[in-house]
């Protein structure tokens, strides 16, 4: 009994088929549209932040903000960010982000740092306020309050700060490939 409009029945399928191509067609037409865009955008990158994790466009990541960003959240950390239990990885830290100049230069104030970590069981925290990247003259330029809290008395000292940076090797310390040549602070 099947078989007694064999036509019909081949028609249907072919109609059917006919629905399926123009589908397909369809779809690859939007790829062909849409994908060689979505490539050059580039696919999209998993970084690490303070709270958690972000997105950023892999592609991009030379020029993007959140690359340099997530550089001056890493410098300002590891400058302003310590406990007594901790003053010597951040300045293990710093090491990776800094040429051995600007190392050399804010070397004593982690001399004094320390010194106030252990005696007087300091500690130290920074908010950023305000962050511009000038590209073109490879300089950050950050507006920060550094609080340094000494015992039951905290001192607020907002601060703008200039980073001269150049392009680095990437490594597991420093996987922003950035690295600071000169460091501007000046109290505001």
């Amino acid at each position: 009994m099947e078989y007694l409009k064999p036509i019909e029945e081949l028609e249907q399928k072919a109609a059917r088929l006919e629905k399926y191509i123009y589908a397909l067609i369809t779809v690859l037409a939007v790829l062909i549209i849409f994908l060689p865009s979505e490539i050059r955008k580039g696919s999209p990158l998993i970084v690490q932040s303070k709270n958690g994790a972000m997105l950023a466009d892999s592609s991009s990541w030379n020029d993007s903000n959140a690359r340099f960003e997530q550089f001056a959240n890493a410098y300002l950390a590891s400058r302003f960010s310590w406990t007594p239990e901790n003053l010597s990885q951040k300045k293990s830290d710093m090491r990776a982000l800094l040429s051995p100049q600007a190392f050399s230069k804010l070397d004593q104030s982690f001399t004094a740092y320390d010194s106030l970590a252990v005696q007087q069981k300091a500690r130290s925290y920074y908010i950023l306020e305000d962050f511009t990247s000038l590209n073109t003259h490879q300089k950050m330029e950050l507006t920060v309050t550094r609080v340094l809290r000494i015992k039951n008395s905290a001192l607020a000292t907002p601060l703008h700060i200039t980073l001269n940076y150049a392009e680095a090797e990437v490594s597991d310390a420093n996987p922003y490939g950035l690295i600071v040549n000169a460091i501007d602070e000046s109290a505001i």
